[in-house]
């Protein structure tokens, strides 16, 4: 496959021929041996295909396999892509960020969907291993993607199951976009990794932000916006001020998770 550097030689070839050759003969569980030892994915079917298929889409995947040190080397982060095609996609996005100067990268970083009042742009080198990993989700499977959120602690409920698989995708890209990029939001203190979208982020930050103003020049309104929240009168003792920030806080938190 193009790209392979390191399969340049007349040796080089022939051992592939012999693997490729091998490949072809294996039956599926000795295939799915070989993409475990590859660290390539096996799962992430989109329907539910025939063993011949299921080999055939082994065999694209562990040609992968074959690519990935060559493509690593160049920065290209290729592991748990599914297809060569989709692998190919993004190396020649990852290539094309890094020729982008950093003007360029600011207006693709600007592009992400997040509010300027979200993020503080990077420096060059973190925009571009930023935009790369935006690049590399794009292109992963769902099943693959939601191991990525799983393993990053981010959530992964709250999709609805109506969507198709592509709207899903985009979901679980938007909580990764979200959690990695907005850095001004995760210093106000929002639990970005716990809620379901962009949107979601942008109403918490704002009402945090109108409870920290309220707080700060109109402390009786934020009572009163506590006495709205209906607690009984025998419900304890009245809580002090910082407590009442905090609550009010905690209760625009449960409003807003998925």
């Amino acid at each position: 496959p193009k790209g392979v550097g390191q399969l340049n030689t007349r040796k080089d070839l022939l051992e592939l021929h012999k693997t490729v050759a091998l490949w072809r003969e294996l039956p599926l569980k000795e295939l799915q041996k070989e993409c475990k030892e590859l660290d390539v994915s096996s799962a992430g079917f989109s329907k539910r295909p025939t063993d011949e298929e299921q080999r055939a889409e082994l065999m694209e995947r562990l040609l992968l396999g074959l690519c990935l040190g060559d493509w690593e080397k160049r920065g290209v982060q290729v592991r748990r892509v599914d297809t060569l095609q989709a692998a190919r996609r993004l190396v020649e996005r990852s290539e094309q960020l890094s020729a982008m100067s950093t003007g360029e990268l600011l207006k693709e970083f600007g592009n992400l969907g997040l509010p300027p009042d979200a993020i503080d742009p990077p420096d060059h080198e973190v925009m571009l291993l930023r935009l790369k990993a935006v690049a590399r989700w794009k292109e992963l499977s769902l099943k693959e993607l939601q191991r990525e959120c799983k393993e990053e602690e981010i959530s992964v409920g709250g999709i609805a199951s109506k969507l198709t698989e592509a709207g899903q995708k985009h979901e679980l890209v938007e909580r990764l976009i979200l959690v990695s990029c907005a850095s001004i939001w995760e210093d106000l203190g929002l639990p970005l990794k716990r809620l379901g979208s962009i949107e979601a982020a942008g109403k918490l930050a704002t009402e945090y932000n109108r409870l920290d103003r309220m707080d700060a020049v109109q402390q009786s309104d934020l009572r009163k916006e506590y006495a709205s929240l209906g607690l009984p009168p025998d419900a304890g003792r009245p809580p002090d001020q910082g407590d009442i920030l905090e609550r009010l806080k905690a209760v625009a938190l449960w409003r807003a998770l998925p």
